[in-house]
């Protein structure tokens, strides 16, 4: 299984509660549509969907809408994209069938199919530019356009596009502040000019999430961490500290530790598993390997750089002699300048 984007992972886990959902799809899809909808009788659906690469089945993706006064139900696949896609609208058509062949396998006597669109929830700085109607990503001949006419397969997608929505209107959704952040940060952690002040900005909304701090404050910073290389740990707990308090403050910078060390100590273990056939000795090898991996990443982002190979030697040695919890705390507490510096100085520690 692939290591899922920060912004994917975020997304997921904040829009996998019920309430969220409704309360994105109720404000983005068109007004006629979502009166429509029985917002308080909606349900996730567990259809298998191949992941964006091909390499994971999802089932958190499509969910079920009541009509009022209506029979049929409005099935709707939620994604999400950090940057536009132009084969989005085939990759919709793709969802959409799957969506159908998992009805016709629980209805067999069914003459009819029910309807299945897609929405998808974009946050590219540079906003949407691919086509959302798979029609216009055919190559245009309209002598044979006309010659074959519906006969070939179309579809298209609402798109919410972060990047021009205005900040006010996510503010104003019926939905709660764990919701409407999600959005916020994926539409400007990674723009913001000053992610520090713009923390503090958003306070208001922050605090209103005090309810779902042990959940959501670790989350937030997880992915603030994984898309700036100007923020670290340390000024984090600062601002969240100035603005919140000190519970929020330790809290965020106890999980930030946390998720960091869980991340090494993952890749650690997996390399050693990989390696038990070959003996502990080579498996053990295999696990400094392996751990070593997600160590060199999360240095290479905080630097801005790619290591270089003597860097990634002394990595691997401090890895041996000082133990992921001290690298953690450096990559965590040095700004790049200073890790560099601590890199390059045989006697750091």
């Amino acid at each position: 299984m692939r290591l899922q984007p920060a912004a994917e992972v975020l997304f997921r886990w904040a829009f996998s509660e019920k309430e969220r959902v409704a309360g994105l799809l109720a404000a983005v899809l068109p007004q006629k549509l979502s009166e429509m909808v029985n917002w308080g009788a909606i349900e996730k659906v567990p259809v298998e969907l191949l992941d964006k690469d091909l390499s994971e089945k999802r089932t958190d993706m499509v969910w079920r809408l009541p009509l009022h006064g209506r029979r049929a139900w409005l099935y709707v696949i939620l994604e999400h994209q950090s940057t536009a896609v132009r084969w989005m609208g085939l990759r919709v058509f793709d969802y959409a069938r799957r969506v159908w062949e998992w009805w016709t396998d629980r209805h067999s006597k069914a003459l009819h199919l029910p309807p299945v669109v897609g929405l998808v929830v974009s946050h590219d700085p540079r906003g949407w530019r691919s086509p959302t109607h798979l029609w216009d990503l055919r190559e245009t001949d309209p002598e044979l356009e006309a010659v074959l006419g519906a006969r070939q397969p179309d579809v298209d997608f609402f798109l919410e596009d972060l990047q021009v929505r205005a900040d006010e209107q996510i503010a104003s959704w019926e939905m709660d502040a764990v919701g409407k952040l999600t959005l916020l940060l994926l539409k400007h952690g990674r723009t913001a000019p000053d992610m520090l002040g713009w923390v503090r900005g958003w306070r208001g909304l922050f605090a209103a999430t005090e309810e779902q701090w042990d959940a959501a404050l670790p989350r937030f910073v997880c992915y603030i961490m994984s898309v700036r290389e100007d923020v670290t740990a340390q000024q984090l707990r600062k601002v969240f500290t100035e603005t919140l308090g000190n519970r929020a403050g330790e809290l965020v910078m106890t999980e930030a530790e946390r998720l960091m060390a869980e991340g090494r100590e993952q890749g650690l273990k997996q390399g050693m598993k990989k390696g038990e056939k070959k003996g502990l000795e080579k498996g053990l090898e295999k696990g400094l390997e392996k751990g070593l991996a997600p160590l060199v990443r999360q240095f290479e982002r905080r630097l801005g750089r790619t290591l270089a190979d003597g860097e990634r030697a002394t990595l691997g040695k401090r890895l041996e002699t000082l133990g992921p919890d001290r690298l953690g705390d450096v990559v965590l507490d040095l700004a790049p300048q200073d890790l560099a510096d601590w890199l390059a100085d045989p006697k750091a520690k």
